[in-house]
């Protein structure tokens, strides 16, 4: 019997609004949490992934940046060529 969307097998989940952090397993339904546990069976989701270990925020949208143009890139190098015309 499915009873979740999805399953995530060995997830490193971090929670500070819950004041949790360690190795789980998710279960997600309609696209929220609906379950913490050591060891949620597989068959009781439509989809299934094993994370091994990968981390888990829960909450956080997309926090990757792509800072590598302001913190060295094309930015940084035109700026010390105004710098040096000065």
């Amino acid at each position: 019997m499915q009873n979740y969307d999805l399953v995530l097998k060995n997830a490193f989940l971090v929670d500070y609004r819950n004041d949790f952090e360690g190795l789980t397993d998710i279960a997600v339904l309609d696209g929220k949490i609906a379950a913490l546990s050591s060891n949620i069976n597989a068959d009781a989701a439509l989809e299934c992934l094993d994370l091994n270990g990968a981390t888990v925020f829960p909450g956080l949208v997309d926090m990757h940046i792509h800072a590598s143009e302001w913190l060295g890139g094309r930015f940084l190098r035109a700026r010390k060529r105004r710098n040096r015309r000065r």
